[in-house]
């Protein structure tokens, strides 16, 4: 599932932290020719997503099923500052993120 136009305001993506838009975040990502967000705004929205799960309140229940948004959401921040010292230009590889998006897609199928 891919959004036609990202929302982004103020340098950061305006989306709500569910897992379908984890998905589409994920997406956009890996399209390098877009470059309608960056791997920062990317990361930023990650970790937004991943506090979000882990303060888990009623409110928040359409979020997950299981844990594995917040397990990829986490590997998206780690593999940041894991690379963020060792590379110029773009972080994250688009094959880190066909890796995430398939993961997500196969628990959906």
């Amino acid at each position: 599932m891919r959004l036609n136009k990202m929302k982004i305001s103020l340098n950061k993506i305006d989306l709500p932290l569910t897992k379908r838009n984890l998905l589409a975040v994920l997406e956009q990502g890996s399209n390098e020719s877009e470059g309608t967000i960056t791997d920062k705004m990317i990361v930023d929205w990650c970790f937004n997503f991943y506090n979000s799960y882990s303060n888990y309140e009623d409110e928040h229940s359409d979020l997950f099923s299981d844990e594995l948004g917040s397990d990829i959401a986490i590997e998206v921040l780690l593999q940041w500052e894991a690379d963020l010292t060792n590379t110029s230009g773009r972080i994250l590889s688009q094959e880190q993120f066909q890796e995430w998006i398939e993961r997500l897609k196969q628990q959906n199928a």
